[in-house]
């Protein structure tokens, strides 16, 4: 079985409102697609400058999650990781698996996000892990 590239996958992301509320991304192999996913976070901006660009909120490797049918992997991305006034609004993530940042996918929001030292949890198979607690 190979590792995942970001054109194997199909991505959907939803608002949640716990742990001050963050987004919810979902990746599912596409039709026929048998993959893994390493257990670290996704690669994600909010736009183009380094600013925007996710922190790992987790500090260690998570369990590979294995993609084919129905199975999906989740990863948590909080926008704003500060207690401030401060941020910049986006409606778009650009997201791709770590390493095949050139084949990045852009993702219309829910909503419109503040940015501000954004983070990432790693890709899990359960989306209750998937949920990026502020420190």
């Amino acid at each position: 079985m190979r590792a995942c590239a970001t054109k194997d996958l199909s991505f959907k992301v939803s608002l949640k409102t716990q742990a001050g509320g963050y987004y919810l991304v979902t990746a599912k192999a596409k039709s026929g697609v048998t993959c893994y996913l390493e257990g670290v976070f996704p690669s994600a901006s909010f736009g183009s400058s380094a600013d925007t660009e996710v922190a790992p909120a987790e500090h260690a490797v998570s369990d590979r999650v294995t993609l084919s049918g129905a199975t999906a992997a989740y990863a948590g991305i909080n926008p704003k990781t500060t207690n401030n006034d401060f941020g910049k609004e986006f409606d778009f993530l650009h997201l791709s698996v770590a390493g095949d940042e050139i084949n990045a996918v852009t993702l219309a929001l829910p909503d419109t996000a503040t940015v501000d030292r954004p983070v990432a949890t790693n890709w899990h198979a359960n989306p209750a892990d998937a949920v990026p607690f502020a420190n």
